[in-house]
């Protein structure tokens, strides 16, 4: 079984060959593919380590005291946001260098969208409220929230095809996307103002499913 994850905090490791342990803040000046390693001095775990530094996205809290600026959770988030990602992985090395190393773990940024567009009353389809226990009663809900999802993300894609992502974000972020493409498709769906024909609903159908398709794929 192959897996995959970011090493936080301050964990020791030992290059291979090696006797002595290091400390994995050590290796924040560096970015590249640092070896077979045994990460962990209590227990050491065999493994393959990889080291990244993103472009800082100069992201701005702005939100006010009573929302929980202060909130202990988001000093650890904007740390975490700082650093670099040092990953731990069993896969080979020959067949997943750094980059697909790097890309396999961003996709987990669209697995989180995807959950906070699920659960969230504020951002998404809010399934939190439902408070049901039954998991029957979930699957029903939850095959109904993604039928209600692929259709906001053709309407999302449409949306960004037409250009209207600028109309819904603030006009100082120019170069990025800020909202995903499911909150896209909801905040269009609220408004009369942008209808989407329906020969651009079917070339959106279209683009999903092959996004689909390619998400799918392995690459080696």
């Amino acid at each position: 079984m192959f897996w995959l994850g970011r090493v936080r905090g301050d964990v020791s490791f030992m290059l291979n060959g090696q006797t002595s342990w290091q400390s994995n803040k050590s290796l924040y000046p560096r970015a590249k593919y640092m070896g077979s390693i045994k990460l962990a001095r209590k227990s050491p775990l065999q493994c393959n380590l990889h080291l990244f530094k993103a472009k800082p996205k100069q992201r701005k809290d702005k939100r006010s005291s009573k929302a929980g600026r202060n909130h202990t959770a988001q000093k650890s988030y904007s740390l975490g946001s700082k650093e670099p990602w040092l990953l731990a992985t069993n896969l080979p090395p020959d067949y997943f260098g750094p980059s697909k190393v790097v890309d396999l773990y961003a996709k987990r940024m669209q697995i989180e969208e995807t959950f906070r567009d699920l659960k969230s009353p504020q951002y998404g389809m809010g399934i939190r409220q439902s408070r049901s226990r039954y998991p029957k009663r979930y699957d029903v809900l939850l095959l109904i929230a993604m039928l209600a999802e692929i259709v906001l993300w053709c309407i999302g894609l449409a949306a960004q095809h037409l250009g209207w992502l600028r109309y819904f974000q603030a006009n100082t972020v120019r170069k990025r996307a800020v909202l995903s493409i499911v909150r896209l498709g909801k905040e269009v769906r609220k408004r009369d103002k942008y209808p989407v024909k329906e020969t651009i609903f079917r070339w959106s159908l279209i683009e999903y499913i092959n996004l689909v398709h390619d998400a799918g794929r392995p690459q080696l």
